[in-house]
């Protein structure tokens, strides 16, 4: 017993368990703010549908701004000289502004062909999708710039930041009697506030740096970190634009109430799961980007991987216990049907967590082209699933089942692939 008391408490003083903690308290109150203003919102002024053109909106822009900093941000964390990450942020920012810029035309691009026929929703996405892109791509790459430098409290702050500021907008927005417009304005001001939070401690600190990088090492980082832009950001596009396929087609083929209904449902399921993933993955970076040997590695991934099933079982169990009635008298009866979606969607969502809470260690095996592969994969899935769905089913919650059947099987894939490329690396790919 004594021996088990040692190893727990030495887990309680572990950095790794601290800097969890500390990342995880900043992301409970962020989520919880979130949860209690969602309810609120839904429930008094904003309709399934309202949300359904939100979660397209956010689909898109996610994909935008995830790909605006070419992924050189995810080198940040894991060069030992300091200058190296400088200059990574350094093509990380400009690389922001200049997708910024790029993708304005590329939205009237988009407006002229695919959302030809949702002129009236796609006003506010030519407003808005530049701001996002500008901002979340820059605060993500000052998320792990404090990462590297262990600024857990800071990060931790900034999402509180971030969330309060969205949900009072969206509030002001809502007794205001403004639409889905709102909903889609205050993500931006949250973004922005979140922003500025972190770029005041970075510009006093390292702003000179920035200012005047060093072209020689400039040169040097993206010889080194070339197979973030050609690998990584694609693969990073693909997935984001299966989130995209995902929102867009239910809103083709059953409508925005359904849409809002699975944006929604997938919304409060990423709510428990994500206190924990958006936490630990950014410290499971961290200490996995100081490990040398492939023994500690897989002993590391199998050893939290099986944490984090526990935990996923758990939220499992809860959702299934959730009556229908609950939802229908929180939210009101033009939220019927949210229930049924939200137990679907934790199934994927559970493996999901698992999977993406330690899918740096594939960054960290400089494994990009199989993350490309899979990124595929995942993509060829969500769209075959859904229209084999519509087609032979033509009825949303099945459609949606097919879509949870795909996404179960791809998640446990890749953590059973996980497992083999680390027994399979080399030596020298672990040595930075």
């Amino acid at each position: 017993m004594s021996a088990r008391r040692s190893i727990f408490f030495g887990l309680i003083r572990s950095d790794f368990f601290k800097n969890t903690f500390i990342l995880a308290s900043g992301t409970v109150v962020a989520q919880l703010i979130s949860f209690v203003f969602l309810l609120i919102l839904q429930r008094w002024f904003y309709t399934p549908n309202d949300f359904g053109i939100l979660g397209l909106y956010v689909s898109l822009s996610t994909l935008l701004a995830a790909c605006s900093t070419l992924k050189f941000e995810y080198g940040i964390v894991l060069p030992k000289e300091n200058q190296k990450a400088i200059s990574l942020v350094y093509l990380s920012v400009v690389s922001v502004l200049l997708f910024t810029l790029i993708s304005i035309p590329l939205l009237f691009l988009l407006k002229e062909s695919y959302f030809k026929t949702e002129d009236r929703h796609f006003s506010i996405f030519l407003f808005a999708v530049p701001f996002t892109v500008l901002f979340a791509g820059l605060y993500e790459i000052l998320l792990y710039w404090n990462n590297r430098q262990a600024n857990f409290t800071l990060m931790s702050k900034s999402r509180v930041v971030q969330t309060s500021a969205m949900e009072i907008s969206r509030m002001a927005g809502g007794l205001m009697r403004i639409d889905y417009k709102a909903l889609i304005i205050g993500r931006v001001i949250g973004q922005f506030v979140s922003l500025i939070y972190l770029s005041i401690p970075f510009l006093r600190e390292q702003g000179s740096q920035l200012r005047k990088p060093e072209r020689g090492k400039l040169k040097e980082v993206i010889r080194e970190y070339r197979d973030f832009p050609l690998f990584t950001m694609p693969t990073i596009f693909i997935s984001n634009f299966a989130n995209l396929l995902l929102i867009a087609l239910f809103f083709q083929f059953y409508g925005g109430s359904n849409a809002g209904l699975i944006s929604i449902a997938i919304q409060y399921i990423s709510l428990p799961f994500g206190i924990i993933a958006s936490s630990f993955s950014q410290v499971f970076f961290q200490r996995i980007s100081r490990c040398e040997r492939k023994e500690e590695l897989l002993s590391l991934y199998i050893r939290f991987a099986g944490r984090l099933a526990v935990v996923s079982v758990l939220i499992t169990g809860v959702v299934y216990l959730i009556p229908d009635r609950l939802i229908l008298a929180v939210l009101g009866d033009k939220w019927q049907g949210l229930t049924e979606f939200m137990r679907l969607s934790v199934l994927w969502q559970a493996i999901a967590f698992i999977s993406s809470s330690l899918s740096f260690i594939y960054t960290r095996l400089m494994r990009q082209k199989i993350m490309m592969a899979f990124a595929l994969l995942q993509l060829a899935l969500v769209y075959v699933t859904l229209q084999y769905g519509n087609i032979h089913f033509s009825e949303a919650y099945t459609t949606f089942g097919l879509y949870v059947a795909g996404q179960c099987f791809y998640y446990v894939l890749t953590i059973v692939a996980a497992i083999y490329f680390i027994k399979r690396s080399p030596t020298s790919t672990l040595t930075t």
